[in-house]
């Protein structure tokens, strides 16, 4: 597991995961919004890296005399692992406001945090809405989106939700002690808590005939994925945006149709793709879960307990969504079969899945 982890590093595969958080705070009785709020906020970042022991590792590179290691590092400095950003016009409104994620998150997503030797694997970035820092504000309140974006192998998805909920928390709660920064990392503060240290990831099941063609020259849905270095990759990330509104109309026709959300996504996402990609492609669907329920390990902890299920979307269902009008009755059919095989995949997988 540890080589396994090493090259997906050394290769550029492990680029920042990321979450968001968005609130807003009253501004009308502080004389200065800006900086109550930083200093509010680098306390309550403090804390947390203080709950969190993994937040005090990096990541270093392989090198010829050994794997890629976690570091535990002597200090965590505060400017090393936040950045602040702001709006370009004052002018704001909600897709101004998604734009503007959009494209933060497009451009942390590309980054490789490749400096384990010096700073931890993850970063915050905190976006000011409507205007840049220390410019002031007429509004009765502010709006600010959190971004904690963080090397993979430290931090699946659960992890970034406990990062925003501890940092929520401390941002909420009157700290009477000073946290002074830089902070000094305790000698004896344990290790990451390691997945193949917790399961048994060698048993195999006598049962698991899947047997997946990852050379197939029909599965990639662009041309040739490797690049002559890590530089050249760039993102892909795009967003699907439920409105709040409809959110409870999704998940009941979920139930109806006895498909997850996760698995109306696989479908929506296959339709897309069948009609944007040459015909004679089948797709293959890389879906992370959390192998939390094997490890035992705490909800509330930052980690890496996570597996991923390979779906395979055959080029006759493909074809069939191609060849379907979009938004007609028949392509909607199409797209739940997705997620009932996705579905369907994912309880198999589940079975199968190595214990302790």
């Amino acid at each position: 597991m540890g080589r396994f982890y090493s090259a997906r590093h050394v290769l550029g595969f492990y680029r920042t995961t990321s979450a968001l958080a968005i609130l807003s705070f009253p501004t009308e009785k502080l004389p200065d919004p800006d900086t109550w709020f930083k200093d509010r906020f680098y306390q309550a970042l403090y804390k947390t890296v203080e709950a969190h022991p993994s937040l005090c590792y990096g990541i270093v590179d392989q090198t010829a005399d050994r794997e890629a290691v976690f570091l535990r590092l002597k200090t965590v400095q505060r400017d090393d692992v936040v950045e602040f950003l702001g709006q370009d016009s004052a002018i704001t409104n909600i897709k101004r406001d998604d734009l503007a994620v959009a494209n933060l998150l497009e451009t942390i997503h590309a980054r490789i945090l490749g400096d384990g030797q010096q700073k931890p694997a993850w970063r915050v970035v905190v976006l000011k809405h409507g205007s840049q820092w220390n410019s002031g504000t007429n509004a009765k309140s502010q709006r600010v989106s959190i971004g904690f974006f963080a090397n993979h192998a430290i931090a699946d998805g659960l992890s970034h939700i406990n990062f925003h909920r501890t940092l929520l928390h401390f941002c909420k709660t009157s700290l009477t002690e000073e946290c002074k920064w830089p902070y000094n990392v305790p000698r004896d503060l344990r290790t990451p808590i390691l997945l193949e240290e917790v399961v048994d990831l060698r048993i195999t099941d006598e049962n698991d005939k899947s047997n997946i063609n990852y050379f197939s020259p029909s599965i990639w849905s662009g041309a040739n994925m490797f690049l002559p270095s890590v530089e050249d990759y760039e993102s892909g990330l795009r967003f699907i945006t439920v409105p709040q509104a409809e959110v409870k109309k999704v998940v009941d026709f979920c139930r109806s149709r006895k498909i997850t959300l996760t698995g109306m996504l696989h479908g929506l996402l296959v339709a897309f793709l069948s009609k944007h990609v040459p015909e004679g492609h089948e797709f293959l669907a890389v879906t992370p879960y959390s192998m939390r329920s094997v490890s035992k390990v705490s909800d509330d902890e930052i980690c890496n307990h996570a597996s991923g299920l390979v779906h395979e979307f055959t080029k006759t269902l493909v074809s069939s969504l191609r060849s379907t009008r979009e938004n007609s009755a028949e392509e909607l059919d199409l797209i739940v079969e997705v997620g009932r095989i996705f579905g369907s995949d994912m309880t198999a997988e589940l079975k199968r899945c190595p214990k302790k």
